[in-house]
């Protein structure tokens, strides 16, 4: 999968989206691309994978963008399955808050 890595991540007041599908109802490799789909769509940055399974972690300079791409992932993991809700378990944190960039994918 093809994630984008900026060489100047955003600073300041920032918003990360952290995501995890347990049980992926759809394969760990479709939910990773929904997830990545939605990123790439609002603009965010993929940070890193969470643990086993698909999951993310991604920033952003809105949180506007943040909660459309929760948004977003909910929509098309029902859609993928068929299933409203889907079988599998998707837990979706937004924070916002101050934030420093110590390299391309990591922050402090």
């Amino acid at each position: 999968m093809g994630r984008e890595v900026r060489a100047d991540p955003p600073t300041g007041t920032v918003t990360f989206l952290l995501a995890d599908v347990e049980h992926p109802a759809v394969g760990t490799d479709r939910s990773e691309g929904i997830i990545d789909a939605a990123v790439t769509t609002h603009g965010g940055t993929r940070l890193e994978q969470l643990g086993r399974g698909a999951g993310a972690v991604a920033v952003f300079e809105s949180a506007t963008d943040a909660v459309a791409v929760a948004r977003d992932v909910q929509r098309a993991l029902m859609a993928a399955t068929g299933q409203a809700p889907p079988t599998s378990r998707l837990r979706i944190g937004i924070h916002t808050g101050e934030a420093d960039a110590r390299a391309p994918n990591a922050y402090g």
